[in-house]
């Protein structure tokens, strides 16, 4: 039995932002496995070096383990939603989704991202750009924010409209 496929510009553009919904999607969960390099990157190459760790007292040594649980919490939690956001929208592109939640929260993601993407052109400003790694997460995270914004965009576009079905 052959399959039919609808071939009216409608149904060729509901497929076509299916298909980049999914490679979106994947492109967000990969973005994930950054936040776990950018963290190890943070931790062993970050402003503290054992030179000063030395010189602190217990309390600042409390306050810098703290610090550092707080970042992995937090880097943990970029993750599992960049990997939600990511294998949602996989769904999405399958036919299999139909929540809203994960656009919610990629919208979530993509603001807190702009926020994180100045502080690190600010950063960049205030250091004279001196340090490489500023550059790689700066083009890093917007690389990752243009991925989030079209992964909204798309989601939106990919949607039936007008109670037609989706191709």
């Amino acid at each position: 039995m052959s399959s039919i496929i609808n071939n009216d510009p409608y149904s060729v553009r509901i497929r076509r932002n299916r298909a980049t919904l999914s490679v979106v999607g994947i492109g967000v969960a990969a973005f994930g496995c950054w936040s776990i390099i950018k963290m190890i990157m943070e931790c062993l190459i970050g402003p503290v070096s054992p030179s000063v760790v030395e010189d602190l007292m217990d309390d600042d040594i409390l306050v810098i383990v703290l610090t550092e649980v707080l970042l992995i919490v937090l880097m943990i939690t970029d993750v599992t939603l960049r990997f939600y956001i990511g294998l949602s929208a996989r769904k999405e592109a399958a036919g299999v989704l139909r929540s809203h939640k994960y656009i919610v929260v990629a919208v979530l993601v993509f603001l807190f991202n702009g926020w994180g993407l100045i502080e690190i052109a600010g950063d960049i400003i205030a250091a004279d750009g001196l340090y490489l790694r500023d550059y790689i997460s700066f083009f890093v995270e917007l690389t990752s924010l243009v991925l989030l914004l079209e992964l909204i965009i798309v989601s939106h576009n990919c949607r039936p409209k007008g109670g037609k079905d989706a191709a």
